[in-house]
């Protein structure tokens, strides 16, 4: 909290606090704990007060002195007065500070919860944000290994169909050459063309052509008309 200055002139009348005692405070005088009773226990974060005399100046009513309290640092999480803070603070100021303070820090307590709820949304839907595009990252991921399945899948399909379509070729082109009959001529045609051979080749077939040989000597020319 910043430094803030506050001169406050001292007026000695019956202060009412908590429970309906009146205080009565002299100048100069310390209020006792007593006299403090009803002011303990508030939730209220007092700060280190300061104080100061002027010897020049002084109210319409004559009184001194007047006090220059300077709130410094909070402190927080210590709800105690001390003696030392209070030297010569009338309690009607103390109480009416006491509850400026408590308005500010009530509206100050608003304020930092809604900030830390804001805070705390921001970082929830941050964190479903990066839950969301871990998802979709996911779901990519996914999506591209289904792709990648579907491909080879499709490549398998390809190759089997074309080892199909290759045995088809194949039996196709095998039943043809049994149905036609011009490759099974040229082979016929050398079976008996060897065996042609053979044949002028053995004993027989030779004897056969001495004895054609004598008649044709033997017998006369045949001459033409």
């Amino acid at each position: 909290m910043e430094k803030t200055m506050v001169r406050q002139a001292v007026h000695l009348q019956p202060m009412e606090v908590d429970g309906g005692a009146d205080i009565h405070l002299q100048p100069m005088e310390d209020p006792t704990p007593e006299q403090l009773e009803g002011v303990k226990g508030r939730s209220l974060h007092f700060m280190k007060l300061n104080r100061c005399h002027s010897a020049n100046t002084q109210d319409r009513d004559g009184i001194q002195p007047f006090l220059c309290i300077s709130y410094l640092k909070e402190e927080k999480k210590s709800h105690r007065i001390r003696e030392s803070q209070l030297d010569h603070l009338q309690l009607k100021s103390l109480l009416r500070k006491k509850q400026d303070m408590a308005s500010h820090y009530k509206a100050g307590n608003e304020v930092m919860i809604n900030k830390e709820k804001r805070k705390r949304r921001g970082r929830e839907e941050e964190e479903k944000r990066r839950e969301e595009k871990r998802r979709e990252e996911k779901r990519r991921e996914e999506k591209r290994r289904e792709e990648k399945r579907r491909e080879e899948k499709r490549r398998e399909e390809k190759r089997r169909e074309e080892k199909r379509r290759e045995e088809k070729r194949k039996v196709v082109f095998f039943s043809a050459s049994l149905a036609c009959p011009l490759p099974v001529i040229p082979l016929a045609c050398s079976v008996l063309q060897m065996l042609g051979h053979a044949c002028l080749a053995s004993p027989a077939s030779a004897t056969r052509r001495s004895d054609e040989t004598q008649i044709s000597l033997l017998s006369p020319p045949v001459t033409a008309l």
